[in-house]
């Protein structure tokens, strides 16, 4: 679109706020670790990303405001 990439995200009713802007990675050790969501990836890499029903989330959506006021 407009030359951007998009990046698609479903939301569902049970994702919570810390899912909108981290995701748990596990390594090939077992290792546990935090890194950024596709949401902010999308953000930092200059993306155009489409939240596809952020309306079944509810008061969640408030994590992402400071994300879209910023």
């Amino acid at each position: 679109i407009l030359g951007y990439e998009l990046e698609t995200i479903h939301m569902y009713k049970e994702l919570g706020g810390r899912e909108l802007v981290m995701r748990r990675h596990i390594s090939e050790g077992g290792a546990t670790s935090w890194e950024p969501s596709p949401l902010i990836k999308g953000a930092w890499e200059g993306r155009i990303v489409h939240l596809s029903g952020l309306d079944v989330i509810g008061p969640t959506a408030g994590s992402i405001a400071r994300l879209m006021q910023d």
